[in-house]
Formats: C-alpha cells, sequence, structure tokens
C-alpha cells in the first residue's frame, strides 16, 4: 500500500511493472486478470440468462445475455475508474453499489411476503406444510452435475 500510494500505482499491473521493472510482468498481470475476469463474468452472464429465461420461456436467452452485457458495460463505463490517483474515493462506484443493495434487500422481502402469503396463507400455512415435509423431497437431495462449463 506505501509503495503504491508514494508511486500513485493504481493497479496491480501498475505495481509489477514497478517492482520488476518490466513492461511483460505489467501486461502478464493484466492477461492474466482479464482471462480471471472473463471466465467469471461469463458465469454470471449465464446464470443470469438461465435464470430470466425460466421466469419468461418465450424470450430469448440470447438476447437477455446481450442486454445483460449492454448494462454491465454501461455501468463499468458510467460507474468505473475514471480518476488518475487510487487513493480518491469513488463515490459513484459506492452509490451505485449501494442502489444495488437496497434493490436487492427490497425484491427479496417482495418475494418472501409473496411466498408466505401468497403460496402458503401465512405462518400457519408454512407451519403446517413444514410439518408435513418430515422426509425430504427427492429432488432437494439429488447431488449437482457440475458441467465442464465451470472449470
Amino acid at each position: 500500500m506505501r509503495i503504491g500510494r508514494a508511486y500513485q500505482l493504481t493497479s496491480l499491473a501498475d505495481l509489477f511493472a514497478y517492482r520488476y521493472r518490466s513492461q511483460w510482468a505489467g501486461t502478464l498481470v493484466t492477461i492474466c486478470s482479464g482471462t480471471a475476469i472473463l471466465a467469471l463474468l461469463s458465469m454470471q452472464i449465464q446464470a443470469v440468462s438461465t435464470s430470466a429465461s425460466l421466469l419468461a420461456p418465450d424470450t430469448s436467452p440470447q438476447l437477455i445475455s446481450v442486454l445483460f452485457s449492454i448494462i454491465v458495460v454501461l455501468f463499468a463505463m458510467l460507474f468505473g475508474t475514471r480518476r488518475s490517483q487510487g487513493s480518491e474515493n469513488h463515490q459513484g462506484l459506492v452509490l451505485a453499489i449501494a442502489f444495488d443493495s437496497l434493490v436487492k434487500l427490497f425484491s427479496l422481502l417482495i418475494l418472501g411476503g409473496v411466498i408466505l402469503f401468497g403460496v402458503f396463507d401465512g405462518m400457519a400455512g408454512l407451519e403446517t406444510w413444514l410439518a408435513d415435509q418430515s422426509t425430504p423431497v427427492s429432488t432437494m437431495t439429488m447431488s449437482i452435475d457440475d458441467g465442464s462449463w465451470r472449470a
């Protein structure tokens, strides 16, 4: 942290390039980081498109994937790092994360309320259902088949 602040190094690639006095070290770190981020981003895009196609079966998963990717790119352009110094605060990014957290919180609370009162007719119905389900459902005990796409 001291070296990064003293020499205004804003990324891990900058730190490696400075530390080893080689642009190749910074390039290698950038390529490795980009590869890791792309793998994680592709899993997130697949999860979003699969979830959305389950909720709206008439829509195309490819269209959902493209729209989600565009939203991620716009988010990165709007709230990404625009400043040259790493020690400054990124209030726009903090605001976006806080807004995202509030949206998720309210969505989960609304979904829980709909399930509790719409499906189980309140707490008494949930208690009755839980008492009736003394043995685990067979679909809940099945093992998850991890495909090769996770690797």
